[in-house]
This record gives C-alpha cells, sequence and structure tokens, in this order.
C-alpha cells in the first residue's frame, strides 16, 4: 500500500470515529431531553453507574425525618394482622358494651421495623410506638385498629385488628330460671304504676285489673298511642278512679312528652307558671316532671324548659323527672359536655328524687349521684337480656311507691297476671345496658 492510500485510510477511520462519537453524543442528549421531567429530572454529574446515583441519592436523605402520617387510614393497602408480617396483640380481645374500655395493644414482628404509627378510628390523633394503650369510649359496635409500621427504604407495611363488643348470649325466655319472688308489698304513700310496650284489648283489660287490685293512683302508659287508648278504654269500661298519663317513648306526631288522658276523681293536678301550663303534674306531695328526649338529640329549648319546669316541681317533698331513654350516653362520640349530660345535671342541682327511664327495660341503680330507673314492658319482643344477669327478662309491670319518708322503691310485677314481685336483688343495676 502506498502512503498516499495509507493517509486516505487513516483520514477515513478518524472521520468514522468522529462520526460515531457525535451520533453517540446526539443520541444521549435526545434520550435525556425525551425523558425529562419538568420537576422531577435533575441531571446528575460524576455520580457514576445507577446504583451509586441511589447511594448519593440515599445519603442526601438519610438524615430527613420520615413523612407525617396521616391521621387516618381510609383502606389498608396491606392484609389483615392474621396473615401479615405483623401480629398485633389486644388485652383485653374485646371491649365491653356500653362502657369504657382500656386496651393495650403491642406489635410481634420478625422484621426490624424501625417506626409503629397506630390509628384507632375513633376521631383521635395517631400514637406511635411498638407497645400502646387507648381507652375506647362506651360503644355498642366493633372497633377497627390499624398500625402502619415502617423502616427505612422499604414500603410501609399496614395491619388491622378488629376488637369485637362483648356478645351476650341471647337464648329463649321460654323455660328459664326465674329468678326470685315475693308478694307485692301494701301502697304506703303515692303508687305509679307503669306498662310499656303493644298492648291490645285484652291485655289492657289485665293492666287496669293489677292498677285496681294493687291500689295504683296513677297508670303511666309508656307505648303508642293505640296502647294507651286501649288502656283509658278499660279505665272506663271497669269504672276505675285511676288516672292515666301517656309517656310515649318514641316521637309520633304531634304528642307531647307527657299527656293527662283520664282523670277520675282529680287526683293529678297540673303545675303551672302563672297562666302557662308547664306539661307537669302533681299528685299529694310529688311532683311528675318529663324531657322530651324522644329524639336523636336533644334541643337547647327543651333544655331550658325542663329547667323552668323542675324550679317548679322541685318545690314538692319529692320530684320525679320521665325521660324516654336511659340517663347515658346513647350515642357514639356523644361526650359529657354534650346537651343530653345536662339532663344529669339538673337533676342535681333541683335534687330530682329518680330519673325514670322508659328504655323498655326494668333496672333500679345509680348515674353518678342520680337515682336511676327503668321502667320495662307489658309484652317482651323476643329476648331482652339486662347486661349482668342470666334470665332474659320476662313481660313486667313496673310499680313505683313513693312513701311518706324515704326514697322511692321500684317493684317488678312478673308471671301469669302479673301476680309477684322480683325480689330486690334480682334487679339489675345497669343503667340501659342492653343486647337485643
Amino acid at each position: 500500500m502506498t502512503d498516499s492510500n495509507q493517509h486516505q485510510r487513516t483520514t477515513f477511520l478518524l472521520s468514522l470515529a468522529v462520526a460515531v462519537l457525535l451520533g453517540g453524543a446526539l443520541a444521549v442528549s435526545i434520550t435525556a431531553w425525551h425523558g425529562r421531567d419538568s420537576e422531577a429530572f435533575s441531571p446528575r454529574v460524576g455520580t457514576g453507574t445507577p446504583d451509586a446515583a441511589a447511594a448519593a441519592q440515599d445519603a442526601e436523605t438519610a438524615d430527613a425525618p420520615p413523612a407525617r402520617i396521616p391521621p387516618a387510614v381510609a383502606a389498608p393497602t396491606a392484609v389483615t394482622a392474621a396473615d401479615a408480617a405483623l401480629h398485633v396483640i389486644a388485652d383485653p380481645p374485646e371491649l365491653r358494651v356500653w362502657a369504657n374500655t382500656r386496651v393495650r395493644l403491642s406489635v410481634q414482628t420478625d422484621v426490624p421495623f424501625e417506626r409503629f404509627v397506630w390509628h384507632f378510628e375513633d376521631g383521635s390523633e395517631p400514637v406511635a410506638g411498638a407497645i400502646v394503650e387507648h381507652v375506647f369510649a362506651e360503644s355498642v359496635r366493633d372497633r377497627h385498629v390499624t398500625v402502619e409500621a415502617m423502616r427505612r427504604g422499604q414500603p410501609t407495611e399496614v395491619a388491622t385488628l378488629r376488637l369485637p363488643v362483648e356478645r351476650l348470649a341471647v337464648l329463649a325466655a321460654d323455660g328459664e330460671p326465674r329468678p326470685d319472688a315475693e308478694r307485692l308489698p301494701k301502697a304506703e304513700g303515692t303508687r305509679l304504676l307503669f306498662a310499656g310496650g303493644a298492648i291490645d284489648d285484652a291485655q289492657a283489660a289485665r293492666v287496669t285489673a293489677v292498677a285496681a287490685d294493687i291500689e295504683a293512683e296513677v297508670l303511666v302508659a309508656t307505648g303508642d298511642e293505640a296502647s294507651a287508648q286501649a288502656l283509658a278504654q278499660a279505665i272506663d269500661n271497669g269504672a276505675l278512679t285511676v288516672a292515666l298519663l301517656h309517656w310515649p317513648r318514641q316521637i309520633q306526631g304531634d304528642l307531647p312528652p307527657l299527656a293527662l288522658l283520664r282523670n277520675p276523681g282529680d287526683a293529678l293536678t297540673p303545675i303551672r307558671r302563672g297562666d302557662r301550663d308547664l306539661g307537669a303534674w302533681s299528685i299529694g306531695d310529688v311532683g311528675l316532671a318529663a324531657i322530651d328526649s324522644r329524639g336523636e338529640t336533644l334541643a337547647e329549648s327543651d333544655l331550658k324548659r325542663l329547667h323552668d319546669v323542675l324550679q317548679w316541681t322541685s318545690a314538692y317533698r319529692v320530684s320525679l323527672l320521665l325521660s324516654a331513654r336511659p340517663l347515658t350516653l346513647t350515642r357514639d362520640a356523644e361526650l359529657i359536655a354534650d346537651r343530653a349530660y345536662r339532663v344529669y345535671e339538673y337533676a342535681l342541682r333541683h335534687q330530682v328524687a329518680a330519673v325514670v327511664s322508659a328504655s323498655g327495660v326494668y333496672y333500679d341503680g345509680r348515674f353518678g349521684g342520680v337515682r336511676v330507673i327503668g321502667v320495662g314492658e307489658v309484652q317482651s319482643s323476643g329476648c331482652v337480656r339486662p347486661l349482668g344477669q342470666d334470665a332474659c327478662q320476662q313481660p313486667s309491670l313496673s310499680v313505683l311507691d313513693v312513701p311518706p319518708q324515704g326514697p322511692p322503691r321500684l317493684h317488678v310485677l312478673v308471671g301469669d297476671g302479673f301476680t309477684t314481685a322480683l325480689a330486690k336483688h334480682a334487679l339489675p343495676a345497669e343503667v340501659g345496658k342492653i343486647r337485643r
């Protein structure tokens, strides 16, 4: 090969190499530009391999705090506690019905997680830690606890655990052992008879016969309007002297919380403030007031009216406050600072002898410093089991005696014809805490 040919070959190879180098650089530039995200793209210089680049980025964020955990996890992305790498332990494993329950929660795992965040899904703030304690407020429904487990450079793992509310066994009412019974004492002072539930004409005749036999002065119907009218007709048919008050436990049209249907002998006297009727009644030295607590919430106007009424009924030797629902926390997330709690406050302030509830379950107990009484129903609906009692509640009539001296006394009539009274120790002391 001549020197001229050698020179041409060398020139061609150099040109080809330059073209290849320029083409590669252009390709890299085009690829980088088209793959660029205007917000996320940031060219790196001197980072070497992709692994080295990732290591450099990790080094930049090594001291950065973990991202703030949102207050709640709407839909956990991991499996439940039983199947996940996390094992959640709750002590106790279930919640008490209608009671505050303190639960100790912990995590068992073989994975070296660095941080655990708990969400209780009850409106409270998240809590961090491998072992935490949380108080679940009164509830009648199951709760769910969610825990997030985090470690640097790995996805967050999530586990959930259901905390069930205690389940009280429901058995057939027939054939169960009956609690001890005793004879109803003779009437002493003022005697009121409470009859609740759906009452037909035949049952109304039996109830009014009991009212006459036990010398009740006032019969209080807590069922619907048809049941109250059946009792009114039975009083007329028997020419009885017992007065009849209708105290409905559910809202029905424009029915007032306490209405007088029959008053033979004028046993009941309306309590008035000047010319204004307060919707309260007196019988002898006993004053009867009612709060319209049949709705889901209590209106401010109802509480103001209650305050005014109790100022007048407290002038009597004994005052009783009738409330369609129990004096207890009745809804999830209802706190003692809510309006329902002010019923208790007013009862204390005006020295109410007892708050009587038409909850449909009989009991005799206390709510703080206030005496609380629940009245039952003529006919049980399935099996209603008061908390703490083995036997299901029977059909019952409730008798409230207000003696000349001492506190009111509750007697619960059961059995065929309501001829016997439950022994005092057989009455539940829990307030409206029932499972159906």
